[in-house]
C-alpha cells in the first residue's frame, strides 16, 4: 500500500462538516493531521517529511503545512455530505498504516463523521428499508 498527506483544506473541510464546537476546531484538526503523519512514519520511516520532495524534479520544497500547530480556516465552498464522506474515507486510508489506527480517536471520529453525513444525505434519508426482504 501507499500513503499519502492529505492537504490542509481536507482537514478544514472534515473539521467543519463534523459540526463540532468552534472552540475544538483547532485540536480536532490537529488530532486527524497526527494520525495522517504517524501514518506516514510507519509507511516510509521518520525521514519522508524532508523539506526536498524527492518526486519534485524541478527542486521545489513542500509545502511542510503539517508540521506546524494547526489552525482551523473558514473556505468558501464547502463539501458536500457526499464528498465529505469521501474526504473521510481518503483520510481513514491515508491514516491507515500504523498499528493502533483501528482503536484511535482520529479512527472513531471519521466513523462518526461519516454515519452523521450519510444521514444527511437525501437518498438515505428517503429510504424506508430497516431490514432486507426480497418481496
Amino acid at each position: 500500500m501507499s500513503a499519502f498527506m492529505v492537504n490542509k483544506g481536507t482537514i478544514d473541510q472534515l473539521v467543519y462538516l463534523s459540526q463540532v464546537p468552534e472552540e475544538k476546531r483547532n485540536e480536532t484538526g490537529q488530532m486527524l493531521i497526527d494520525a495522517n503523519t504517524r501514518s506516514m512514519a510507519a509507511r516510509y520511516g521518520d525521514g519522508w517529511d524532508h523539506p526536498l520532495d524527492p518526486y519534485d524534479e524541478s527542486g521545489g520544497e513542500w509545502d511542510l503545512w503539517h508540521r506546524k500547530p494547526y489552525r482551523y480556516e473558514s473556505h468558501t465552498k464547502y463539501a458536500t455530505p457526499a464528498e465529505g464522506i469521501m474526504l473521510a474515507s481518503c483520510l481513514d486510508y491515508q491514516s491507515c498504516e500504523y498499528d493502533e489506527w483501528g482503536a484511535s480517536d482520529a479512527k472513531r471520529f471519521l466513523m462518526e463523521l461519516v454515519w452523521g453525513l450519510a444521514g444527511r444525505l437525501d437518498e438515505v434519508r428517503a429510504t424506508k428499508v430497516w431490514e432486507w426482504r426480497e418481496e
